[in-house]
């Protein structure tokens, strides 16, 4: 207790700034969710389905693990089957999304100003901004995947495992957290490691998706057969959409949507022009020994050329809002630039 004390003496400015960020965001966010009185994108899919859950205690979403509906479920029994209720937790998980992504960069060695931009524009860019406020499974994807690389970053054990099991309990394609840690272990030489993630994501994964189906149907399901029909969903999906296309396309050609509400989609464009930069950097820092570039890399490799190599395989194309998955990289490459600019310049 001494030492948390004298840490928040220590900090304490550091602290203020950051807790006024996520209570800003978190504050405007929900506010705007609530007031955007329409069902948008796959909410159409999610909505009805919290919905059936909670009035017949059924999860009729085949395609993904049951955790974001037995989320939103709960988001009703607190507010009602409204706005507020289907996206309460989105927008939580947005705030959770960018402490984490802030204690990510200070646990790799960024400093105070580089670390608090790079969260800052993440927070605010369109497409992390639209998905934590609005009730979808992505974000959730995200945040425990940034949470399983916090826990890979602070204790180097099995609790980083169950979190991507967690990301994957809510979005399949949360499968490539596990992968992209695994390759950060293996970047780092620690064959055991990679084990020990592996079983701790596949045993975090079944229990997780156990407990959500217990609290939806209020009873026990065989979650290795609804698993199986996910996959089999996954593989078998089709285009829906204009926006279908190869993920390679994410970063040769400038892509980018407008929903009914106003909100940009994709990445802006600035940003899109700096991101082969980026990983261009972040890959020199990498191959010197930086632990943040083999981060930002190991998240590239892990979700985004996997999710190439696996659309390629399946022939399953993609939509190109799918570059949420991608910003947790692309800032932590930012703030890391952001940061050898700041220490450059206070030499």
């Amino acid at each position: 207790m001494t030492k948390l004390v004298v840490s928040i003496q220590k900090h304490w400015l550091e602290i203020t700034i950051v807790a006024l960020l996520l209570l800003t965001f978190g504050t405007v966010r929900m506010v705007t969710a609530s007031q955007q009185q329409t069902i948008i994108f796959d909410e159409a899919y999610w909505v009805p389905d919290a919905i059936i859950a909670r009035a017949e205690h059924i999860d009729p979403e085949p395609a993904q693990p049951p955790l974001v509906v037995a989320i939103m479920e709960e988001g009703e029994n607190l507010f009602g089957n409204n706005f507020a209720g289907w996206r309460f937790f989105s927008v939580i998980a947005g705030t959770l999304g960018l402490l984490f992504f802030y204690l990510i960069c200070r646990k790799l060695a960024l400093s105070i100003l580089p670390s608090l931009i790079s969260t800052g524009l993440m927070g605010i860019s369109s497409l992390y901004w639209f998905y934590a406020g609005h009730g979808l499974s992505d974000i959730f994807l995200v945040v425990f995947s940034m949470a399983g690389l916090l826990c890979y970053l602070q204790f180097r054990d099995y609790k980083a495992g169950i979190a991507a099991g967690a990301a994957t309990a809510a979005k399949i394609m949360g499968a490539l957290s596990v992968w992209t840690l695994m390759i950060l272990a293996l970047f780092e030489g620690k064959i055991k490691l990679v084990f020990q993630i592996m079983l701790a994501s596949i045993a975090g994964y079944f229990i997780i998706c156990e407990l959500a189906y217990i609290f939806i149907n209020h009873t026990f399901i065989n979650v290795f057969l609804e698993t199986y029909k996910v996959l089999l969903y996954t593989a078998g999906a089709f285009n829906l959409s204009g926006v279908w296309e190869s993920p390679f396309m994410w970063f040769i050609k400038y892509r980018v949507g407008l929903y009914t509400d106003g909100t940009l989609m994709g990445f802006q464009y600035v940003i899109w022009l700096c991101v082969l930069p980026l990983m261009l950097y972040a890959l020199w820092r990498a191959i010197h020994g930086n632990l943040t570039g083999k981060v930002v890399i190991s998240w590239m490799i892990g979700f985004y050329f996997t999710w190439c190599l696996v659309s390629g395989v399946i022939g399953r194309g993609s939509y190109y809002y799918y570059e949420l998955m991608l910003f947790p990289a692309v800032y932590l490459a930012m703030g890391l630039a952001l940061d050898k600019l700041w220490r450059f310049t206070n030499i």
